[in-house]
């Protein structure tokens, strides 16, 4: 593959200069991390809609064991979304400098 004028252009004078070119962009890991806690939250967050559809069914049937079921398992996620969204934010703050 040739090398585009564009390419050249730059890479000439830093050549001759003794300058490399800058190197890629790297993403912080703040930003992965909350990029991480990001899909952790939509995960559970998920589950916590799945859960309420299923409620929503067992009430329309009075199914009131079914519902309690459901119930149980979103306070067992509560937990876990409330440390998931306290790490997101601080990884976003931190990824966005703040």
């Amino acid at each position: 593959m040739k090398p585009t004028l564009a390419a050249v252009a730059v890479s000439v004078p830093l050549f001759l200069t003794g300058c490399s070119a800058p190197a890629e962009p790297v993403t912080p890991q703040a930003c992965l991390d909350a990029l991480d806690y990001a899909e952790e939250l939509d995960s559970l967050m998920g589950d916590a809609l799945d859960s309420a559809g299923r409620s929503i069914g067992f009430a329309s049937r009075l199914d009131a064991a079914s519902i309690e079921e459901e119930t149980e398992f979103i306070e067992s996620i509560t937990p876990d979304v409330q440390i998931a969204r306290v790490a997101f934010a601080d990884a976003a703050d931190e990824c966005r400098g703040q």
